[in-house]
């Protein structure tokens, strides 16, 4: 009798583990991000004006006339801590960016807002002292695309305020890739936006934020194997019980 409910009682917890889930919240202001970079993991980089070490404005995008006839363009990143022990033994199953507004010209213009895996560096990314390497500048605005969004257009324009959180879905190579990436430290998403800019002035937050969805991962075949152990001992044992009752009478 303990035997099959020591077995039944198993077999409930790893069924009750399978269908679990939870979100994760990582942010660019963690404090593991922060110790290994000296800063919140986010800035932008632009061929057009230099930057300054520690800027963590993440503007997107172009501004234009800066001066007459000129236009400054930018894209930006933001770095995650994917060594989070929350994550261990979980697997991904969504993800999306919560980014503040704050203000920008490019509000409801419908430019496209993109964005993609990063191959730089972490430590180099984050460096973001002068004028954007042409390396960096590519990598941002190229590569695997994990996702697209808008933040209004003409035809539809929204109210946004400095306070607003936009948020952007990302798809499902970015999923991949977040999985792989489970427990290798930090990890980057770059982002570029075409027309006008947003997100200018957001240096006065480090706090932008990647929601994960997770459920616990597939069970190795050797725990099915075990679950499917547990249960055919249930019914030899039922089996057995059954048959000598029979016996008895």
């Amino acid at each position: 009798m303990r035997f099959r409910l020591a077995l039944g009682f198993a077999a409930l917890l790893c069924i009750g583990t399978i269908a679990h889930a939870s979100t994760v919240t990582l942010s660019t202001n963690d404090a593991s991000v922060v110790s290994q970079l000296g800063k919140a993991g986010q800035g932008w980089w632009s061929l057009d004006t230099p930057n300054i070490l520690t800027n963590t404005n993440y503007i997107t995008g172009t501004s234009p006339n800066v001066s007459p006839g000129v236009d400054f363009s930018y894209r930006s990143f933001f770095t995650f801590d994917l060594s989070n022990p929350v994550l261990q033994g979980q697997t991904i199953t969504g993800a999306k960016l919560k980014l503040q507004a704050f203000v920008g010209t490019g509000y409801n213009d419908g430019g496209l807002i993109s964005f993609f895996d990063v191959n730089t560096s972490v430590s180099v990314l984050n460096h973001t002292v002068g004028i954007a390497p042409l390396a960096i500048w590519n990598d941002l605005g190229s590569g695997v695309s994990y996702g697209t969004g808008t933040a209004g257009s003409p035809s539809q324009p929204v109210d946004f305020h400095p306070t607003d959180i936009l948020d952007f879905q990302l798809n499902s190579a970015a999923i991949a890739d977040l999985n792989n990436a489970i427990g290798n430290g930090l990890f980057s998403i770059g982002a570029t936006k075409a027309l006008r800019e947003i997100f200018s002035s957001s240096g006065a937050n480090g706090n932008q934020q990647l929601v994960l969805e997770v459920s616990p991962a597939v069970p190795e075949p050797s725990t099915w194997a075990m679950l499917l152990i547990g249960f055919a001992g249930i019914g030899f044992m039922a089996y057995r019980r059954n048959k000598m009752a029979l016996q008895a009478a």
